[in-house]
């Protein structure tokens, strides 16, 4: 039971005593602070999957006075691989402690009153535990076999090494003097333990007694001392008070997880939920063979979402809430939610054992606290978005904390151990070290990130009238796109930010996970990142994985196939193929980094080697590879030639055929989770085509391998379902435009619109074309906004336009000195799901919300609708080369302006930002 001074075990212990003085004293208090120890592996984001439930195996690093006693008991050798006597034994049965996750999460904090041991007598803590020492810490881990299993992240290892509990700073922040730290590792096998049992989760912590409390600790009497190491770093490193420039001086970090009810995060403190290390051991059930797998990446977790999804802001002003212009806040994606639905969604399903997070689960570490700052309206949301430089995000330390988005990544995460009792398995992205938040569609030059806007279900304009002025910051610019060369570390991809990640969920950087016949080798990012202009690649600016794979990480991938195992899966962020968007998934393309081939793969050292000596059919040493990061859904396949440029076939997930891949590696990759996913099936919509958020699953029940996806469906959630306007608004963007022309034929209002039809599918026939369009609406915003409907007759045309008749008022409008000095034209236009559905890839959007844009109405190149400012005339009339044009307003098409809409609904858009 616990003393003032220790806990009594009922066998005696000296620190300098043999085995052999067991037999004569009864009680002895051990004093716990002497034996300071951290539980390495396993951690919350690198779990123990135990493939026998006899024995449990836990690494621990260790403090000198935990060697020592080690030494001591091995009649003082302690050499490498070297096991433990008696009375390391006893320092581990009293201090380690296994329990199931829910008592554990009860006694985690108070872990010094928990009376349960190890094992109820000494003798079976002899016979049940072996402690061997396994060496100094290193980057390199291996177990008392010399198998290398996994690497330590550098930066975890220098926190350990010069972490003291005890010092004379409560926080445990001083370096330690000689060899204070914990520098010593050891395998811990623990045999015959009588409460393991298939089917369920345990957790594991090393509880000692507290003797110089800090104020992050939740139980100032005991401490499991990786919760101390994690909460220092979270609530006192970057917040520290009197920190440098590039911290947030003065704020202290969050001690708990935020609150989630009813599918949304609150942003408040869940009390039941400290920031800590856990370490999930997990027996599956009994009889299992093979694990069943979830992968979900890119879940891109953003905390200035949650500000968005109430604002009133509508393309059409005027209208809010109607089938016509409904608010963009109750459109725009949240990345949350679709994550949480997607994780619940892998939880229920009673098939799957363990889930693997892929990377980037969250956006930015410096991001907006909604709880910090009201924003009621759009005006006030654009005054909260907007930042022109570093200095901005962090002088406003309480709107823009440090590791927001790690906290609500980490409370997801927390839910779902909570909820589920499932373990996780988790890697880093590229996005886990991003400092600062940029803008909605970030600019440099002519250049911009076309893929946000799309993210949120949001067309380009919606996306930066939500978001307001701020919508083209880069902070700061991560790379000249105009220059077709190697632009390598951006200064917003910071490394020591992953220290974040490698602190709160493992300090494993790279791991192996083995099972019955399976392994699972789990690689992280690295510390690189380099974008490559399109000119180079022949496709997009997908940043690349500069350091991966390295030496440690191939050692790693060998190190698991000498196990020998049936299924090998490869588990990374970035991809190893992936079919840039412009090229559909079921081509047959390239693997290589010169102009014209189709793969966007996103690692590049070894690239060779990795497909010729682990991919190629001849090989196939990986039966499996799993990634993200391109956030489109695909599954491919290397044909016979071995080297670069080797040659692919791509396959969706759903659709395959997998008794084609029998002797070839199924490279995978997920959608993404939080964002909107996108696709190319079979060179539809110009390869800007759009998903659900989904994920992947793998199952080996019975001996057969099924694979397909989970998807946020609109049955769940009414934000992820695609919305084809913002499809239509990126071919018109991205491609040279949706229409070759809209323009008037006659004086009676009719109108011809010319579409491109082979943006839209290859195959969309002329007469399927002309059905295209439901419903067109030409708006007149002014001091009384009018609409004029767009009836199709397309009976009496016959060519390969659409025939529009607009109702007789818009010509009356379109006379000399009939408009509104602020008058704009608005189009809204609804499409036929009828027409599309018969083509793969067109089943799933929304076609019912309205492609809305601000339009010019044009004749001879000049805007009649700018305060007739020309004289008009007969405008629906006169030569060819003269006729009335409807087109994207030429200067408020794609960036609205903002104080139009300041100064006439101030209500809602009024701000105090610069003229904008």
């Amino acid at each position: 039971m616990p003393t003032a001074h220790g806990t009594k075990i009922t066998l005696s212990l000296e620190r300098d005593a043999s085995a052999e003085s067991t037999a004569t004293r009864k009680i002895f208090k051990l004093r716990q602070p002497d034996y300071k120890a951290l539980i390495l592996h396993p951690s919350l984001g690198s779990p123990l999957i135990v493939d026998n439930p006899k024995i449990l195996t836990l690494y621990l690093v260790t403090d000198r006075t935990f060697r020592q006693t080690f030494v001591d008991g091995s009649r003082g050798r302690g050499d490498k691989y070297g096991e433990g006597g008696d009375n390391i034994k006893l320092v581990i049965a009293q201090c380690l402690k296994v329990l199931s996750w829910d008592e554990a999460g009860k006694a985690m904090k108070n872990p010094g009153r928990v009376e349960k041991l190890l094992y109820p007598e000494p003798k079976a803590a002899f016979s049940g535990i072996s402690c061997t020492y396994l060496g100094e810490l290193g980057q390199e881990l291996k177990d008392r076999q010399g198998r290398h299993f996994a690497n330590i992240r550098p930066s975890a290892i220098d926190q350990f090494k010069n972490f003291r509990l005890n010092s004379g700073d409560p926080a445990g922040l001083e370096r330690p003097t000689g060899d204070d730290g914990l520098n010593y590792v050891f395998q811990v096998d623990l045999e015959g333990l009588e409460e393991i049992h298939p089917g369920v989760l345990y957790d594991a912590f090393w509880a000692v007694r507290n003797q110089k409390p800090a104020a992050t600790d939740c139980d100032q009497s005991f401490l499991d001392v990786q919760d101390r190491v994690v909460r220092n770093f979270v609530s006192q490193k970057y917040y520290r008070k009197g920190a440098g420039k590039e911290d947030c001086a003065g704020q202290d970090g969050p001690l708990y997880a935020y609150k989630m009810e009813s599918g949304a995060c609150l942003f408040e403190e869940d009390r039941s939920v400290p920031v800590m290390q856990r370490h999930p051991i997990y027996v599956p059930a009994a009889g299992k063979k093979n694990l069943n797998l979830g992968h979900i990446a890119d879940l891109h977790i953003s905390s200035r979402q949650h500000a968005f999804k109430d604002k009133k802001a509508t393309v059409i002003p005027g209208v809010a809430d109607s089938t016509a212009s409904k608010s963009i806040g109750a459109m725009v994606g949240n990345n949350f939610e679709n994550c949480l639905e997607l994780m619940n969604r892998f939880g229920l399903d009673t098939r799957i054992d363990l889930l693997i997070l892929g990377g980037d689960l969250y956006d930015h570490l410096h991001n907006f606290d909604p709880a910090a700052k009201e924003t009621p309206t759009t005006g006030k949301l654009w005054e909260a978005m907007y930042f022109q430089n570093e200095k901005d995000i962090l002088a406003r330390k309480e709107e823009y904390p440090f590791g927001i988005d790690a906290l609500i990544a980490y409370s997801l995460v927390m839910h779902y151990y909570n909820s589920y009792q499932k373990p996780l398995i988790m890697v880093s992205g590229n996005h886990e070290p991003y400092e600062f938040p940029y803008g909605i569609s970030p600019r440099y030059g002519v250049n911009f990130n076309e893929g946000i806007p799309l993210d949120h279900n949001l067309t380009v304009y919606e996306a930066i009238l939500l978001y307001g002025p701020g919508y083209d910051a880069i902070l700061p610019h991560p790379g000249n796109y105009l220059i077709p060369t190697i632009v390598a570390q951006p200064r917003n991809f910071k490394q020591r930010n992953f220290d974040w990640f490698y602190t709160l969920f493992t300090p494993l950087s790279d791991s192996i996970v083995t099972y019955g016949q399976q392994t699972i080798v789990n690689l992280e990012w690295g510390d690189g990142e380099t974008l490559f202009a399109s000119a180079v690649t022949g496709g997009g600016t997908l940043p690349r994985a500069g350091d991966s794979l390295n030496q440690r990480q191939l050692a790693l991938m060998e190190s698991a196939l000498q196990r020998n195992k049936d299924i090998n899966i490869l588990s990374t962020h970035f991809t190893l193929v992936n079919y840039e968007l412009g090229q559909p998934l079921n081509a047959e393309g390239t693997v290589g980094i010169k102009p014209g081939d189709f793969d966007h793969g996103a690692h590049l050292n070894s690239r060779g080697a990795l497909f010729a000596n682990y991919f190629s059919p001849e090989k196939q040493a990986f039966s499996h590879t799993l990634a993200g990061h391109s956030h489109r859904a695909g599954l491919y396949s290397c044909t016979d030639r071995f080297l670069l440029p080797a040659v692919t076939k791509g396959y969706h997930p759903e659709k395959a055929n997998l008794t084609a891949f029998k002797t070839k590696t199924k490279i995978m990759v997920s959608a993404s989770a939080g964002c909107m996913a996108k696709q190319n099936y079979e060179g539809e919509l110009s390869g800007q085509g759009m998903d659900y958020p989904s994920g992947t699953w793998i199952t080996f029940d019975d001996g057969e391998e099924k694979i397909g996806l989970h998807k946020v469906t609109e049955k769940h959630r009414l934000q992820a379902k695609p919305r084809f306007a913002v499809v239509c608004d990126y071919i018109d963007l991205m491609k040279d435009g949706f229409w070759e022309h809209f323009q008037a034929v006659n004086e009676s209002g009719e109108f011809e619109l010319k579409i491109h039809r082979e943006k839209i599918h290859p195959n969309l026939t002329k007469e399927a074309g002309m059905n295209l369009i439901r419903g067109i609406t030409l708006w007149l915003v002014g001091d009384q906004n009018e609409s004029f409907a767009g009836k199709v007759v397309n009976d009496d045309f016959s060519g390969n336009s659409i025939r529009i008749k607009f109702e007789p008022g818009l010509k009356r409008k379109l006379r000399p000195n009939s408009q509104d000095a602020f008058a704009a034209f608005f189009l809204s236009i609804v499409f036929n799901k009828s027409v599309l559905e018969v083509f793969t890839g067109f089943d799933h959007y929304d076609y019912a919300s309205p492609w809305n844009i601000q339009v010019g109405i044009y004749r001879g190149g000049k805007d009649i609708t700018n305060h007739n400012a020309y004289s008009i005339g007969s405008v629906l009339d006169g030569k060819e080369s003269d006729r009335l044009e409807i087109a994207r307003h030429k200067k408020f098409g794609e960036v609205p302006c903002f104080d139009w809409r300041a100064e006439q609904w101030p209500n809602e858009f009024n701000h105090c930002l610069k003229k904008s």
